[in-house]
């Protein structure tokens, strides 16, 4: 059986990854503002990197923030999290909101997984 460490090493560096995805996605949002005159996609463009400094303040288990956002301090609870940010992000009509929202998604799935395995398997 691998190590638990190994495991929530690499949710971390894919949380991580997935900031970084939504921080260029925010910023590639930003060129086509002008382009779109919903104002649910200049709010989310803006959240976007609000998203990913919450999602890094809780990976690098921030006190102040882990304090008043309970969820976060849990793996299924980042899970869940980063899974709801890519599916509010799906946008079949462009192409790097769709491969952002999917990545993000597939990361939360596996953030679940671990959150899963780490409750059943490696009781701490």
């Amino acid at each position: 059986m691998a190590d638990k460490s190994i495991f929530v090493r690499i949710v971390r560096l894919m949380n991580c990854g997935c900031a970084g995805i939504m921080c260029y996605d925010g910023v590639m949002r930003m060129f086509d503002l002008k382009d779109n005159t919903d104002p649910f996609f200049f709010l989310l463009s803006i959240y976007l990197f609000g998203f990913a400094t919450l999602l890094v303040l809780a990976e690098i288990r921030y006190k102040k923030v882990l304090a008043y956002i309970e969820f976060l301090k849990y793996r299924m609870g980042k899970g869940v999290y980063v899974m709801l940010v890519g599916l509010l992000l799906f946008d079949e009509n462009r192409k790097t909101d769709m491969f952002s929202a999917i990545t993000i998604v597939l990361v939360g799935f596996f953030n679940l997984i671990v959150g899963c395995l780490r409750e059943s398997l490696f009781n701490d």
